[in-house]
């Protein structure tokens, strides 16, 4: 999990840089009914939000083959527009859907979840030799899809929010590895996944959103450390009343 650690406290690093493209990363995202915080995890892998080692003024990088804060490959893609623009946020979401229509195609049994894993996997190494129980077997450090947030349907949550809680259910998951206690109570919830796997990880998110969601509406004279931070990780272990 050491990879995981890494690219959460880079993700928060990178979260003031991030906002600068807020706007054009949620509007791009949407017309194209991808997840922004999805987006966000790979300009963030990518560039590190536009200030990644390497990148040039004019937003080309990998020895002048991939251009933009999504870094295109201009060996498959005829980059369009300004390397920060919402023009070319679009191009790259646009890579990113046809990348999940090739492994719909290849792995038709896979779930919407694995199948969106797969599309990350594919945006950085394609999908020609994907190897259906390992995605990120050929990626680049061999966990592309796994630093990017999957949330839920319809759990949409501002990115900066999404970051502490991913960050929270990871630390949350290191106590019960002491604890050996589950992280999923089964008494309220269908535990999902191995014990330590991603699945699982992405449930625990899931149920951390819903108990943020919980709080703000019980408490919403609270500010946002209080709600995130203090109650809603109370509320993920002992529940709201």
């Amino acid at each position: 999990m050491a990879g995981d650690s890494s690219y959460q406290r880079q993700a928060e690093d990178d979260l003031s840089y991030m906002n600068k493209h807020k706007d054009k990363i949620v509007s791009a995202a949407n017309k194209h009914g991808i997840k922004p915080s999805i987006v966000a995890g790979i300009i963030s892998r990518e560039t590190r939000a536009g200030r990644g080692a390497g990148l040039s003024s004019d937003g080309w990088g990998d020895n002048g083959n991939g251009y933009g804060l999504m870094q295109v490959d201009k060996r498959w893609h005829n980059p369009r527009g300004q390397w920060d623009s919402e023009e070319h946020i679009v191009q790259g979401v646009q890579v990113l859907k046809g990348c999940q229509s090739d492994v719909e195609r290849k792995f038709p049994h896979m779930s919407h979840d694995q199948k969106m894993k797969g599309a990350l996997a594919a945006y950085n190494m394609g999908a020609q030799n994907m190897n259906p129980n390992n995605v990120d077997a050929h990626t680049t450090g061999g966990d592309y899809s796994r630093d990017k947030p999957l949330c839920g349907p319809g759990q949409a949550i501002p990115m900066e929010t999404f970051v502490r809680l991913t960050q929270l259910v990871h630390q949350r998951k290191r106590q019960m590895l002491v604890e050996k206690n589950p992280v999923v109570d089964k008494c309220w919830h269908t535990t999902r996944g191995q014990w330590d796997s991603q699945e699982h990880i992405e449930q625990g998110v899931e149920i951390l959103v819903g108990c943020y969601t919980d709080v703000e509406k019980t408490f919403s004279h609270w500010n946002k450390n209080q709600k995130l931070k203090e109650r809603g990780y109370s509320h993920y272990r002992e529940g709201l009343l």
